[in-house]
């Protein structure tokens, strides 16, 4: 059986600046992957966030609710700025916080709706990235993507899987727009163990595994 020692992957692909993932970008390059899937989630809703304590609703930046209850109940809460508008929930709250299903759309344009518990995201949703175009679809648990989910780049690229703490974590899937597919396990965003390589027409490519290094 082949195997791979991650570190000396030649799979295709390569990481951005800001440690972004990408899915298969070059032949055989150097890393893993041409993704756009961002590696340091913990800031991952930086803007939901604000800061490294507290959720929005804590930053020293004006809110109001606009109508309905943002306390117990179902009401739309907007974030204003030099007197702007910047940010807007719209979903149910307990004991003022967000809890349970809501829609918020952040100052830089990102959009995420689906479940919320106790201010945090947690449950399943859908957040869609507005300056890349990315789009994930599935599970969270305090604010990052964590279970079973779908993240899908502008160009098409696309991972099916699992995630834990915001990485890729367990089995999944990666599908190259043209076709091209590498299906095995992962661990904190590499990957490890047993794995498969098809091309487009189904043929395998590669049939071996990945090791720590």
């Amino acid at each position: 059986m082949k195997k791979r020692i991650i570190g000396k992957i030649k799979l295709p692909g390569q990481r951005s600046k800001n440690q972004s993932m990408n899915l298969f970008k070059n032949k055989y390059k150097n890393t893993f992957f041409q993704f756009v899937l961002p590696l340091k989630t913990v800031y991952f809703l930086f803007f939901f966030i604000y800061c490294a304590s507290g959720s929005i609703k804590d930053s020293p930046e004006t809110n109001i609710c606009l109508r309905g209850d943002c306390i117990n109940g179902f009401g739309i809460q907007e974030f204003y700025k030099a007197k702007k508008a910047i940010a807007r929930y719209e979903g149910n709250f307990k004991n003022s916080k967000y809890d349970g299903d809501g829609f918020f759309l952040f100052e830089n344009g990102d959009r995420y709706k689906g479940n919320f518990r106790d201010d945090m995201i947690s449950g399943k949703g859908e957040y869609s990235y507005f300056e890349s175009g990315d789009n994930y679809k599935g599970e969270f648990k305090d604010d990052l993507m964590d279970g079973k989910g779908i993240y899908t780049t502008k160009k098409g690229n696309r991972y099916e899987g699992m995630f834990r703490k915001g990485k890729l974590f367990g089995e999944g899937k990666l599908i190259r727009k043209d076709g091209e597919v590498f299906i095995g396990n992962f661990k904190d965003d590499l990957p490890l163990g047993k794995a498969v390589i098809k091309n487009r027409s189904g043929k395998v490519i590669f049939d071996g595994e990945f090791i720590e290094k």
